[in-house]
């Protein structure tokens, strides 16, 4: 396992969810993300802090999936329970 922070990055900003009646979707998460470096030839584990409606985590997993992820995993260290 390769432990790679700063791999994925926003490249552009998008309205912060905790703070908005209306949350941004997971098309627009997809489309502020990015790979910092090329494509992904392996397994990939995604850490997230908390999961609310799993647009970032849904996203993410796309993106990486999409990059050439083998198999993606989301792991969540907390719920939000709305």
């Amino acid at each position: 396992m390769v432990y790679q922070p700063g791999h994925l990055i926003r490249t552009r900003p998008i309205r912060q969810s905790s703070a908005s009646v209306d949350r941004p979707t997971q098309q627009e998460h997809l489309g502020s993300l990015a790979l910092r470096r090329g494509r992904i030839q392996r397994s990939v584990i995604i850490v997230d802090d908390v999961f609310s409606f799993g647009m970032v985590s849904g996203a993410t997993r796309l993106l990486a999936h999409d990059s050439g992820a083998t198999d993606v995993v989301v792991a969540c260290l907390a719920v939000t329970h709305l």
